[in-house]
């Protein structure tokens, strides 16, 4: 399974359908602010589509726990966990629910952490990232009976 992880994209349609078009993809996985911009590309049959709401998209907070290649994803902006300063509140919420894998937006800085047995990932902003405003996503891909691999990848 290949999976095209991305957040933040404020109208940048265009490079989301680049990415789209760059790599072979099964699910996309928009964590939110500008959500509505999954609609406006061009996507290959048979790929499937989750999305979260973000701080610009709506005033409810939306998240979302998912079963991908046997492994409990849960999707959300990340930011009622207060994500721009730390990671703590969403670290909690990824050990009481179960989830192997957090995928997670808002800050505009891309990253990936190890906790414990589980993976958290921030895909940057397609809308160009903080540090150097290179916009960016993540790339999830399973192998090898269940093992994850992760690309950071720059649009």
């Amino acid at each position: 399974m290949r999976v095209i992880v991305c957040s933040d994209s404020h109208g940048r349609a265009d490079l989301l359908q680049q990415a789209v078009t760059r790599y072979p993809v099964d699910v996309i996985v928009h964590l939110g602010d500008h959500r509505w911009d999954i609609e406006k590309i061009d996507l290959p049959d048979g790929v499937q589509v989750v999305a979260v709401q973000g701080n610009c998209d709506s005033l409810q907070a939306d998240e979302k726990l998912l079963e991908l290649e046997g492994k409990k994803v849960f999707i959300t902006h990340g930011h009622r966990y207060g994500v721009k300063s730390s990671l703590t509140a969403l670290k909690l919420r990824m050990k009481e629910l179960g989830a192997d894998i957090v995928l997670y937006g808002h800050t505009h800085v891309p990253g990936y952490e190890f906790y414990g047995s589980g993976l958290l990932v921030n895909p940057g902003a397609l809308c160009g990232n903080r540090t150097n405003r290179q916009a960016g996503f993540a790339y999830l891909e399973w192998k090898n009976g269940g093992q994850v691999y992760i690309q950071m990848t720059e649009v």
